[in-house]
């Protein structure tokens, strides 16, 4: 497993290195782990990296757009970014960061990160449909949104795919539960929060580019619902 650790201040990389280094010692893991001062430098690697931790206040380029250039060649690797602001939570799901750590961060949250990562956690929730191939099994974290039709349910996946099933949004909701991560748009969209890239003129954006129309009245819970998830998602 090959990490990477960018950080323009020496000291702040070095003690992200060491809880690097301590996570895969205590935990079996073998790991290589290489340090970069300059996101460009990081950028310009010839290596392949399982996972990058991304300082976002840096000189020259910072996290948020070396992030954007890992995103457009490299959709697998896993972004922790470390930073003394919490001001970018957004923009860190939009590209898909696996957590987002506030300096001064202590070892157990880096740890947590980590297992997050490395799947020491509870299995993602999923779903099993009937649809027109027979019963298909979805891992809830990956549909964009639910969405009804001409009284066919299509089921939008972050692979650009899409699968039609006989179902109701009722019939839906009550398989899924009380899953905090989506939220109904009007009546005949149920979008995952995880996948909101851009929020406005009543136009809501998935990471796939799919455009989905906000009513009027749903505008403001929706938006508060974007905003709760990612400031959750950064312990704010």
């Amino acid at each position: 497993m090959k990490i990477a650790v960018v950080d323009d201040i020496a000291e702040e990389r070095g003690r992200a290195c060491s809880l690097v280094w301590e996570y895969t010692r205590t935990s079996g893991l073998t790991a290589e782990i290489t340090e970069f001062s300059r996101a460009e430098d990081f950028l310009a690697a010839e290596e392949r990296f399982d996972i990058a931790l991304l300082d976002i206040f840096m000189n020259e380029m910072n996290g948020i757009d070396a992030a954007r250039k890992v995103r457009e060649i490299n959709a697998d690797m896993e972004l922790i970014f470390l930073t003394a602001s919490r001001d970018f939570a957004v923009e860190a799901f939009a590209v898909n960061a696996a957590n987002y750590l506030v300096k001064p961060f202590s070892g157990e949250q880096m740890f947590s990160a980590l297992d997050r990562i490395l799947g020491k956690k509870a299995p993602e929730p999923t779903v099993t449909l009937r649809c027109e191939s027979g019963l298909q099994t979805f891992e809830l974290r990956d549909v964009e949104f639910f969405e009804v039709q001409e009284h066919n349910l299509y089921i939008n996946l972050s692979d650009g795919n899409r699968v039609a099933a006989r179902l109701s949004m009722k019939q839906l909701r009550g398989e899924i539960g009380k899953n905090t991560d989506y939220i109904p748009c009007g009546a005949s969209f149920l979008v995952n929060l995880r996948h909101i890239v851009l929020l406005n003129n009543f136009t809501l954006i998935t990471k796939t580019g799919r455009k989905i129309p906000v009513p009027r009245r749903s505008f403001s819970e929706i938006e508060k619902a974007y905003l709760d998830h990612c400031r959750k998602a950064v312990g704010k």
